[in-house]
């Protein structure tokens, strides 16, 4: 199923740098970004060293577009203090486009022509 694989692949990355912004930019403490992003401390802590989330990062990180909507989702979280699901399906859909420009291919997912329209 294409989610799963994204679930697995994509969004672990697509939350190191959206826990990677909450922490360095918006300065939230790594057990307040943990309770924002619904994992372990210790998964933030994984994030943030490299060692969890890893598996994209690099192609995305150099991606400008992907790290401004990195920073926006942040800006986000940080002031309302909850993760909008429809956020992190536009985070997909954005990263997933990214990632076929540089020749990393994934399925098509059923959400893909709703999502394209919306705004973070």
């Amino acid at each position: 199923m294409p989610c799963e694989r994204l679930a697995k692949e994509v969004l672990p990355s697509v939350r190191s740098m959206i826990a990677k912004s909450l922490i360095e930019e918006k300065k939230v403490s790594l057990y307040s970004a943990a309770k924002l992003l619904g994992v372990t401390p210790a998964a933030i802590s994984n994030y943030i060293r490299r060692k969890r989330g890893s598996h994209l990062l690099r192609e995305l990180e150099s991606d400008e577009s992907i790290v401004n909507m990195a920073n926006v989702i942040a800006e986000r979280i940080s002031r309302e203090h909850r993760v909008d699901s429809k956020v992190i399906c536009i985070a997909c859909y954005r990263s997933r486009t990214a990632l076929t420009k540089k020749g990393i291919l994934y399925e098509k997912c059923i959400f893909d022509d709703i999502v394209s329209t919306f705004q973070i």
